[in-house]
């Protein structure tokens, strides 16, 4: 998944269709493993303190490896314009923070959907927000 993430940043892209690949990427790699994850998701808070060994520092690493990307991209686009100046590592973590809350309702909904369908509401979401246009600023 690293690899194709950083295959993804490489591209020539505009930044919005860039985040829009790395999320269909992420999406559609978790809902082919869709068992590992549901797994994955369900202990993960049972083993978060005992995680401390090999295994959950490398899970951490590749987290803040993919984290370190995003921001990588969201400084892209504050620079070029693209994205509002504020931190672009809350950015990023804030980004994280939608695409798990999809996730994780989709592993547990008993209601069999496509997770990859729910990319243009995290898009819009993310870059929009969910206010009418009366309401923003």
């Amino acid at each position: 998944m690293t690899r194709l993430v950083g295959a993804e940043l490489d591209k020539d892209l505009p930044l919005i269709d860039k985040i829009a690949s790395i999320l269909h990427l992420q999406l559609s790699f978790i809902q082919k493993n869709r068992d590992f994850f549901k797994i994955y998701i369900s202990e993960r808070n049972r083993f978060q303190w005992t995680m401390k060994d090999d295994l959950g520092n490398g899970v951490h690493e590749k987290f803040m490896l993919y984290i370190d990307s995003l921001e990588e991209v969201m400084r892209q686009g504050i620079s070029e314009g693209e994205l509002e100046e504020m931190d672009p590592r809350d950015m990023a973590h804030g980004f994280v923070g939608i695409v798990n809350s999809f996730v994780s309702e989709w592993i547990m909904s008993p209601r069999a959907y496509s997770l990859v369908s729910k990319a243009r509401t995290i898009m819009s979401i993310f870059c929009e927000g969910v206010g009418s246009p009366r309401t923003r600023r």
